[in-house]
């Protein structure tokens, strides 16, 4: 029995003493595994701190790209205000003159009228005068021919 317990504890021995260096050796591997993880993680932290870094300047060199054609935008739309106005400003006093020259031909019509108007007045206040004569005149002729006839 002794030969028997002298043989497993050997055989024991010699299972624990291989389980240990494969295990040691699996425990290396994997520690070389991690560490070969660790300088990915590294790298792609690096990689994505770079990617963000990049992404983001394009990000804002497109803005500032439509904030500069915002601002020309503007300005444009300002100056063809101002064009506009200006225009506006023009015709408003090309329409103020017109409105002056029609008043104007306006007043010297209406004193022409009212010059013709006069005139006409008093020619028929004086034919006026003479049909009054002329009726009168008439008047009497009849009562005349009247007084007349009738003797």
């Amino acid at each position: 029995m002794d030969v028997i317990n002298w043989i497993l504890t050997g055989l024991v021995s010699v299972l624990s003493i291989t389980l240990t260096f494969f295990l040691k050796k699996w425990i290396k591997t994997m520690e070389d595994k991690v560490s070969g993880l660790d300088i990915k993680v590294e790298q792609n932290k690096k990689e994505l701190s770079k990617n963000t870094e990049d992404k983001f300047s394009e990000a804002i060199q497109k803005f500032d790209n439509i904030a500069d054609k915002l601002d020309m935008a503007i300005d444009t739309m300002a100056i063809k205000f101002s064009a506009n106005i200006d225009a506006m400003s023009v015709n408003i006093n090309s329409m103020n003159t017109i409105v002056e020259v029609f008043k104007k031909q306006m007043e010297l019509k209406s004193a022409e009228f009212e010059k013709e108007l006069r005139e006409r007045k008093e020619w028929l206040e004086d034919h006026d005068e003479e049909l009054k004569n002329l009726s009168a005149r008439m008047q009497s002729i009849e009562s005349y021919c009247k007084y007349k006839h009738e003797k």
